[in-house]
C-alpha cells in the first residue's frame, strides 16, 4: 500500500514539474516576443527621430519676424495639435513637407496637406509640387508664391488611406 502511495504522490509530482516546466517555457516565449516588439518600437522611434533632425536639418533657420516677402504658415497635425512658421514666400513647397516631418517624422508619402481657403489647388500632395530637375540635378519645385500662399495660410494635415 505505501508504494501505490508513494507512486501516486511521485506521479502528482511529474505532473505539477511539468506543469510548471510549460508554463515557464509560455512565460519565456512570451517574454522574447515581448522583447522584440519593444526592440521593433525602438528601431520605429528612432527612425522617426532620424526622419525629424534631417527634415529640420533641411528647413534652416526660420526667417525674422523683420524679414520682407515672408509668409506664415499653420499647419494643424492629425492630433489636434497646431504648428506655426514663417518661410520665404520663394521657399519651395516641399519645405511645408519638412516643416510637417520634422513635427511628426511622418514621410511626405503618407499624408496631403489641406487648404483651408477656397483658392486651388486645394489639396497639396508632394507629387504634384514637384516640377522636374535643375541642370545641376537638384530637385526644381513650386514656390509658396506659386501656389499664392499668402501672407497667412493654414494647413491640415491628412492622412492617406
Amino acid at each position: 500500500m505505501d508504494r501505490q502511495w508513494h507512486d501516486v504522490v511521485l506521479t502528482d509530482s511529474q505532473r505539477a514539474l511539468e506543469s510548471v516546466r510549460g508554463l515557464r517555457e509560455e512565460q519565456d516565449r512570451e517574454f522574447a516576443a515581448s522583447l522584440e516588439e519593444d526592440r521593433m518600437l525602438e528601431e520605429e522611434r528612432q527612425m522617426y527621430e532620424r526622419r525629424r533632425t534631417e527634415a529640420e536639418e533641411r528647413l534652416g533657420e526660420e526667417p525674422s519676424e523683420d524679414e520682407k516677402d515672408c509668409v506664415m504658415v499653420k499647419v494643424v497635425l492629425p492630433d489636434g495639435v497646431s504648428k506655426a512658421r514663417r518661410f520665404r514666400a520663394n521657399s519651395g513647397v516641399v519645405s511645408l513637407f519638412d516643416f510637417v516631418e520634422a513635427c511628426t517624422g511622418l514621410e511626405p508619402g503618407w499624408y496631403v496637406l489641406m487648404r483651408s481657403t477656397f483658392q486651388a489647388p486645394k489639396q497639396i500632395c508632394l507629387e504634384d509640387v514637384l516640377v522636374g530637375r535643375t541642370n545641376d540635378g537638384d530637385v526644381e519645385c513650386r514656390t509658396l508664391r506659386d501656389l499664392e500662399i499668402e501672407r497667412y495660410e493654414t494647413l491640415r494635415v491628412k492622412i492617406i488611406d
